[in-house]
């Protein structure tokens, strides 16, 4: 995708037809092999300037509409890829260094489900033994940078870290649609094949 907006344009956000994690195709439980899914932003010259400060990267669950930009409602996440907030769920969840956004830098954001308990170790091998459930699905979350991690988290550590921060929709019983926000001027390439990114 190329999107291109205006410095006056409302606040949208912009989820892909095709969800990126499907619950009942790409369920570790179900495929016995981790699921990454991963969205990248390479940012474009405007006029000469150092555009987008109002650009937010990430995944929304489900298949409602949503109004504000992934990670600033319910049920989404999201990177601002000028200044590294990751917001989950509608609050802040954590800060990490982007160095800014300039012309021809890229941003990505991907989560990696797969099968373990909440201590962090991954348990693939084991699964449909001993009763796994849904809730052994162990979820990651990585930001990049001109295609290096810059940041993780699985998702259990950033809940004990914030009070009050929830996961709901992020435990891989829902389908995850890739998903771009802005509000104002913004001119970016949003790359969702692996054959594009620099990751």
């Amino acid at each position: 995708w190329r999107i291109e907006t205006k410095p006056r344009d409302p606040e949208l956000c912009i989820p892909t037809a095709l969800p990126a994690y499907s619950a009942t195709l790409h369920s570790p439980l179900t495929t016995k092999h981790s699921r990454v899914v991963y969205v990248e932003a390479a940012n474009r010259p405007r006029h000469g300037e150092d555009a987008s400060e109002c650009l937010m990267l990430g995944f929304v669950a489900g298949g409602d509409r949503v109004l504000k930009m992934p990670g600033l409602e319910r049920w989404s996440i999201g990177v601002q890829c000028f200044d590294g907030r990751l917001c989950l769920n509608g609050r802040l969840a954590d800060t990490m260094m982007t160095r800014g956004f300039k012309p021809g830098q890229r941003i990505g954001i991907g989560l990696t489900f797969a099968v373990g308990d909440h201590g962090g170790r991954h348990t693939q091998n084991n699964v449909g033994t001993g009763g796994v459930t849904s809730s052994s699905i162990v979820v990651e979350v990585f930001v990049t940078s001109d295609g290096e991690t810059i940041w993780s988290r699985k998702m259990h550590e950033l809940l004990k870290r914030h009070e009050g921060l929830s996961d709901q929709g992020w435990d891989g019983r829902h389908d995850l649609y890739a998903a771009v926000g802005t509000t104002g001027e913004a001119n970016v390439d949003i790359l969702l094949e692996r054959k594009d990114w620099k990751y």
